[in-house]
């Protein structure tokens, strides 16, 4: 029977059967294994590495129970060690720092441990990328705590005397487009414009700019800070006031152009009227049109014979500014509310003064003549006439009724009997002129048809006294050309005969003065001959029997 073991009583009995174990079991460690020996009598520690088969003495223990793998650093990595071992001392730097480059494996002594527990790459920089190193120790000149920019194409991996605090990106910026940039050492902030490529410097970093809620709001703006400087693109006749809160100083500036604002730089925003009708604080607005423009509003009015009517009226507005007022444009929070309450007043107050008819009839017309009046405004050419708001020199130069309703039924139904007949009278108005002109462009038509009729004619008899004078001309063009070619056909067989007559004789005096003479003249005397005329004499019958009878030789002398 084999005894079962007996469980130890303690943690000391479990600690001393562990080491007893290990003291009579062989170790074997690998070539990339090594472990901590504790030596129990003076209490030194030795570091083994492998490869190698390894046997404890009854001193010692193996610390952490178990072996470890050296650490392996490749060829583009490096390994920070702290608390490094001393071979030449035998004793720990505690507190100290060994940078160990690769490639290469080495193993860990009992102090030693790795910063952030792993190997580090090696930064490998390339262009428009940086990093900003920090001194943790005085070394070479440089006190604790320098900073410096390490700029790339490079590879760097820092000495045990220097730390990576951060990495570093060169930012591109196009035209239109910033940043904001805070300097830590100075707390200045500052905006970099494009366009350029921007790095960072040792002592700067990127600001995130807070705008207010009501800025947010009126720009557009997601209300969250960013470093990215906001643009506002101001079309034409737009206009914006640029608070700046370092100066205490408002800017008025004026489209079309590009804004970016500076660090501490904000806007001013109005709380504008909006609705039908008006209602305030309605919209949030930073970037204002100077007009023309077009804003409606809705209300009751009473007439002198209390008739209570519903107008919807638009006005027509615009603001008469120059480069040196332009900033009396943002001095009421509320430009559109306060025009139209005025306007509002203006037109219940005439309307009071007459009665439905009346003002239903001559609505717009009354209005102009209560409202509106002619003045002088500095910048512009002459007068204007309108209703004018001095204080931002707010100019309403129209005036519309785009609906007038009866708020009573009876006097609704009224109302729509009365448009039905007035739409019925001014119909037939509309169709008597209309068949009244219409026999006057008739009549109009019949004098222009007989006026084209005779310039048609005109103009006949003109193409056909053109065509005959063309057609002579033609004729006669075509005389001359064939005398002029007549003529020259006459000439040219002239020429002709010249030349061939003046080859014939130049071929008559070669002949003359040459071996064959003679034969020329012969042959010319007998063509002469065959020019000279010729006489035949026939004979009588009594002189041929004579002729005849007589002897020959009587007969060849007579002949």
């Amino acid at each position: 029977v084999i005894p079962r073991p007996r469980k130890p009583d303690s943690a000391s009995e479990a600690v001393e059967a562990i080491s007893m174990s290990q003291t009579t079991a062989a170790i074997v460690l690998y070539f990339d294994e090594y472990v901590h020996i504790l030596s129990t009598g003076d209490g030194s520690i030795r570091t083994v590495e492998g490869p190698c088969r390894l046997t404890l003495q009854s001193h010692e223990r193996l610390l952490a129970g178990e072996k470890r793998k050296q650490v392996t650093v490749s060829r583009d990595q490096y390994a920070v060690v702290l608390n490094p071992f001393d071979p030449v001392t035998g004793k720990f730097l505690m507190g100290g720092r060994r940078v160990i480059e690769g490639p290469c494996m080495f193993s860990l002594h009992h102090h030693e441990v790795l910063e952030q527990g792993c190997v580090h790459n090696v930064y490998v920089l390339s262009e428009g990328q940086a990093l900003v190193v920090k001194a943790l120790v005085d070394h070479n000149g440089v006190p604790a705590g320098h900073l410096k920019r390490v700029v790339g194409p490079c590879r760097f991996i820092p000495t045990k005397y220097e730390h990576v605090e951060k990495e570093l990106e060169a930012i591109c910026l196009s035209e239109g487009e910033g940043i904001y940039v805070r300097d830590i050492e100075k707390s200045e902030t500052r905006l970099v414009k494009g366009p350029q490529v921007f790095m960072l410097g040792v002592n700067e970093e990127l600001w995130c700019k807070p705008w207010a809620e009501t800025e947010s709001k009126a720009l557009g703006l997601d209300g969250v800070p960013s470093h990215v400087a906001h643009v506002v693109n101001l079309r034409n006749n737009e206009v914006m006031c640029i608070l700046d809160r370092e100066y205490n100083r408002e800017t008025v500036v004026r489209g079309p152009q590009s804004y970016i604002f500076k660090p501490q730089e904000g806007v001013k925003v109005l709380s504008l009227s909006a609705g039908k009708p008006k209602r305030a604080n309605q919209i949030l607005a930073a970037i204002l049109k100077l007009g023309p423009d077009f804003m409606s509003d809705k209300f009751q009015v009473r007439t002198k014979d209390n008739a209570v009517l519903s107008l919807a009226v638009t006005y027509r507005w615009q603001f008469l500014v120059t480069e040196q007022n332009i900033e009396r444009v943002f001095s009421m929070n509320d430009f559109v509310g306060y025009a139209c309450q005025s306007l509002c007043s203006g037109i219940r107050e005439e309307a009071a003064r007459h009665n439905f008819e009346d003002f239903h009839h001559g609505t717009v017309a009354l209005l102009r003549k209560s409202i509106f009046r002619s003045r002088v405004v500095d910048g512009v050419i002459g007068s204007v006439e309108g209703f004018f708001v001095p204080e931002i020199l707010l100019y309403i130069s129209e005036i519309d009724i785009k609906d007038i309703q009866p708020v009573k039924e009876d006097i609704s139904a009224l109302l729509s009997q009365s448009i039905k007949q007035n739409i019925m009278t001014v119909c037939r108005k509309l169709e008597q002129a209309a068949t009244l002109a219409a026999e006057k462009e008739y009549v109009l038509g019949e004098g222009e048809l007989q006026d084209l009729k005779q310039d048609l004619i005109d103009i006949e008899n003109t193409n056909l006294a053109l065509d005959t004078v063309e057609k002579a001309k033609i004729e006669g063009q075509a005389a001359i050309e064939k005398a002029k070619a007549e003529k020259e056909a006459d000439e040219i067989v002239a020429k002709a005969r010249m030349g061939l007559e003046r080859e014939r004789i130049e071929k008559i005096i070669q002949l003359l003065g040459s071996d064959k003479e003679g034969r020329f003249l012969a042959m010319q005397r007998i063509l002469s001959m065959n020019k000279v005329p010729q006489t035949w004499i026939l004979p009588t019958k009594s002189s041929y029997e004579k002729l005849v009878e007589a002897p020959p030789k009587q007969a060849e002398e007579e002949q």
